[in-house]
Formats: structure tokens, sequence, C-alpha cells
């Protein structure tokens, strides 16, 4: 893809919403069909990126083949060292365009583009929609995310300007691009302080960039060829291969009285459709689901209550994420907690700016998002079982330089951080450590 960077790889991210069972999910909402989530499948990723998401989804989904497609070689080799050290047998990397990907790989049931749709020229987009075309299955699904208009129209005419100002020429080091970038948005601030009164969404990213990693400006913000879309110009895309729009991964939107004030509700069922809620909304992100017409399912959906629930669950539950698809019932607990190799892998890669740890959970086919200080528990406990957890846990601080304020002072020596460690660690083993079993992140 000419003019995509590849010089600076995409950091690593987790997008929780194309995950299969989600996608079943938001269809379901939809009173629509869906490929079947509890059996075997084949699931797609374009533009995978460093493959994070797929190689969570092999995990938490063992028995469905996953495929990650990545035209730069670093992020499908970064991707094929984590399936490796996860000891994931269904998952490939493919470093491959989406011309080549649409000749090399098999049919699939699921199709996933994260942010792709926005970032890329329109050969490329050409690619894509030829891929789907062939690729995917009757009944499939397909995510597509991007940046949405009309909530991103400031920004839009921001990255324009920037554009226009020559400021995104590719000679330059990718470093020095995105310097030069800012110190104009900071000039722009200076010059024009009325902007964030005239557009908050613009405000508000002006202030994101500033903080942004290199890595992920160049990506999602720089590319040559970013731009912002109305959802029917995606829509009309979609529908020129065969495919149907059916609901948004957003699952809320799909309930527009749960979404929306009571007199915006009742505008937008008198008509307007996705265009008035976007208006309504000012989205500055989508995240739409396309289906092939042909069959669904044979069997229904499963359904798990987080929070000890039973019984069908109503529309509102699901978007709220009170219940969520069972893919698989969770092994029996018996004696020590387990974790499995991709498990063990995650919890040492900090994902997002939060520093948040995200492990495979095999009963909903998706994932679990740990604070850090969760995941060092978990790993402890997992290593040493019941009761020898803080201790682990103490001595691994200890190993890191680490240390815990407490009464007001600093604990740091292997004993004190044991005793202070030890009803944390208790109170977690009693509660926490029951909801990771039932959820599959260990058995």
């Amino acid at each position: 893809m000419a003019g995509y960077p590849t010089g600076v790889a995409y950091p690593a991210t987790h997008q929780p919403a194309i995950a299969p069972a989600h996608l079943a999910a938001a269809a379901w909402l939809a009173g629509q069909g869906h490929p079947a989530i509890d059996r075997p499948y084949r699931f797609c990723e374009l533009g995978a990126g460093s493959g994070f998401t797929t190689n969570l989804l092999a995990a938490a989904n063992p028995f469905a083949e996953f495929h990650a497609v990545d035209f730069n070689p670093d992020h499908a080799a970064a991707g094929e060292r984590l399936a490796w050290a996860g000891a994931l047998p269904n998952v490939r990397h493919h470093a491959l365009d989406f011309a080549a990907a649409r000749e090399a790989l098999p049919d699939c049931d699921f199709v996933a583009l994260h942010g792709v749709w926005t970032w890329v020229g329109d050969a490329a987009r050409r690619d894509v929609l030829a891929f789907l075309a062939r690729r995917l299955r009757p009944g499939g699904l397909v995510f597509v995310s991007y940046t949405a208009r009309p909530g991103m129209d400031g920004v839009a005419a921001l990255r324009a300007a920037i554009l226009g100002a020559g400021l995104l020429a590719e000679e330059q080091p990718p470093a020095e691009r995105v310097a030069r970038v800012r110190d104009w948005i900071a000039r722009l601030r200076a010059a024009a302080p009325a902007l964030a009164d005239q557009d908050p969404t613009l405000a508000t990213y002006i202030d994101a960039f500033g903080a942004m990693a290199d890595a992920t400006a160049l990506h999602d913000f720089l590319a040559p060829d970013w731009r912002a879309e109305f959802h029917t110009a995606v829509r009309d895309a979609m529908a020129a291969i065969g495919l149907e729009w059916v609901a948004e991964a957003d699952l809320p939107m799909n309930l527009p009285g749960a979404a929306l004030p009571a007199a915006q509700a009742g505008l937008l069922a008198e008509g307007g459709g996705e265009a008035l809620k976007d208006l309504l909304h000012r989205r500055t992100f989508r995240r739409d689901i396309y289906r092939r017409p042909g069959p669904a399912a044979e069997s229904p959906l499963r359904w798990l209550w987080r929070n000890g629930g039973s019984g069908d669950p109503t529309p509102a539950a699901v978007a709220a994420g009170e219940v969520v698809p069972l893919v698989a019932e969770p092994p029996a607990a018996a004696g020590l907690p387990r974790l499995s190799p991709f498990n063990r892998a995650a919890l040492e890669i900090g994902i997002g700016r939060e520093d948040a740890r995200i492990l495979a959970a095999t009963a909903t086919g998706g994932s679990v998002v740990l604070d850090r200080t969760t995941a060092y528990i978990l790993a402890a406990v997992a290593s040493a079982g019941p009761g020898g957890g803080a201790r682990m846990m103490a001595r691994r601080l200890v190993a890191e330089g680490r240390s815990i304020a407490a009464g007001g002072r600093t604990v740091a020596d292997e004993a004190g951080l044991t005793r202070l460690l030890e009803p944390r660690i208790a109170a977690f083993e009693a509660a926490e450590l029951p909801q990771l079993r039932e959820l599959g992140v260990v058995a």
C-alpha cells in the first residue's frame, strides 16, 4: 500500500468488539442470523498490526481457525512470536497485502477490519472489497470500523490544513514529521484559541494528539490516505458487493431508546436512520457489522450472566453487557489455578497507556481486562498456589525494585511486603479468582 507508514511498527492494541461472539450478539440484537460460535469456524483480521487481538481470540476459541493479515512483515513476525509463546496451533500470521490475501487465504465466516477503511487509499479499499466478495461465506459477518462524519468534520479540516501546509512530506523522518505537526498545532492553538469553543471534539483531539505516541500518530492520523466517512458511504460500498448492514458493534447504539433522550429517540423513530443517529451523537468513530445473506447458525446462542442472573436475556441486558454469549463451558475447578500458555504470556504484555493486561476467556470466546496489580496477583497465585501468592508477589516486587506505600511509610522488603499483601491476596482468592474461573481465564 503505497504511502502507508512502514518504518515505525504499529503499537500493540486490543479490539474486543471484533470477537466473533460479540459480533453474533450484535446480530442477535438486530434479529439477524450469524455463523455458529461454539463450533469450528474461520476468522480473518485484515490489517491486524502486531496481531495481539487475533492471537487472543485464537486462545479463547481453540476449536476455531484464525488468520491475521498485515502487509508489514515486522507486524506478522511479532504476531508469530506471540503465537509461538502462547502455544497457539490454530492461528496463522500472513505478511500479505489485501490483494495477495484474497488469493492465498481460505473462505471465512468472520472478517474484521479495525480502522483500515480510514487509513488506506482507494486502491487498497478496492482490494478489501474484492477480498470480502470472494472470501466471505454466505451468512458470514464483517466488522468495519472507521473515523466517522459528521463528528470528525473539524478534525478532518485540521488534517487538510496540515496537509496543505506541507507537513506530511514522506521524505521527512517519521519522528521529525510528528514533531513538526505537533509544533504547528501548538502555534495554531495559540493563534486561534477560539477553536476549542467552536468545536469541542477538535479541541479534545488536539489534546489527545499532543499526548499520542509517535507510532500511533503516524498510523492513525498522519497516514497519507487518512479520511473520515459518513456511514452511508461505507454502507454503499459494502452493498455494491452484496453485503447488508446489520448492526453496530457498540451494542447500546442498537437501542436508540437507551442511548438517546426521549425526544431525540422519538424523532429517530420517525426516520433518519443512522445519519440522524450520527448527527445526534456527533459520533467520531463507528464500528459497523455487515452480513452476506445466507443460512444462519442452526442452534441459538447460549448466554452467560455476569452477575448470577438466569433465563433468556433482554436486549437491554445484552446491550449493557450484563449477559454475554457462552461459547464453551469453563473447565471444572480443580487444585491450583492454571493459566494457559497464552495467558501467561499476555500477563507480561502491557496494552495501552494504562498498561492493562488483557487475557483470553474461553467461556465467552473473548477477553478480560485486568489492571496491573490484579495481573501481578494472578501470576503469583497461579505460580505458588493458595497460601503462597503473597510471598511470590513480594519476591517479584523486590526483584523489580518496587515498593508499596502503607501507613505513611514505604514497604520494600520481602517480609514486610508479604505481610502487607496477604489480605489482598486472600480477598482475590475468595472473590475474583472464582469469577476468572467461571469465565475460563484460568482452569
